[in-house]
């Protein structure tokens, strides 16, 4: 992991619309460039540095859970049956 140095600066600004954001800005990042393998390191080179990442969200544990419930194929109401009772629909 490269050790690098941020000076962040927070800016507010309007858009077209009188709405407030904010820009994080300020000078670019430093750190330092001897430690081989990392993103400085290969910037330093004029090279490209390239990070794999991998997210996956899937709650496994609650998946083995899951495939013991019962699914029964449900539908959107109708513009008809909007007038009905809804579905009755359990929560876990």
């Amino acid at each position: 992991m490269g050790r690098r140095l941020y000076r962040d600066e927070l800016i507010r600004r309007q858009d077209p619309r009188g709405q407030d954001y904010y820009w994080i800005g300020g000078e670019r990042p430093s750190g330092f460039a001897g430690d081989q393998g990392t993103d400085i390191w290969a910037l330093a080179r004029k090279s490209i540095s390239i990070t794999p990442i991998h997210l996956d969200m899937t709650d496994q544990e609650f998946m083995e859970e899951l495939r013991t419930w019962e699914i029964v194929s449900w539908s959107a109401p109708t513009a008809a049956s909007q007038d009905s009772e809804a579905p009755d629909r359990t929560e876990r």
